[in-house]
């Protein structure tokens, strides 16, 4: 419009007016976007974290339960071995008795 009536200080100031704001908007935009994939980042970092934090509590877990069944096993060994010496003794015991009888 200013061009058109030979009015170029105010089509020039204009101009530079329309590349000022143009260049404002656009790097809002940007400012934006940034800040939106510095969130996304952060959450996906923070979903990995929480997701080792899981595999971690879930091999704890794992470790005592096979810990506890290794408990199990030795305990259930010790309690057969005792029973076949109190069997061994007690038969002795029934022998030695027999033959103090007869």
């Amino acid at each position: 419009v200013y061009v058109q009536k030979n009015d170029f200080k105010k089509a020039f100031y204009y101009q530079g007016m329309y590349l000022k704001l143009k260049d404002a908007i656009e790097s809002a935009e940007n400012k934006n976007e940034l800040v939106k994939k510095e969130l996304e980042y952060d959450f996906s970092k923070k979903q990995e974290l929480q997701r080792k934090d899981a595999e971690s509590k879930q091999a704890i877990a794992q470790a005592e339960i096979k810990s506890q069944q290794k408990l199990i096993i030795l305990a259930v060994i010790v309690l057969v071995i005792l029973s076949g010496l109190v069997l061994l003794i007690f038969r002795g015991y029934k022998q030695q008795k027999s033959n103090e009888i007869i």
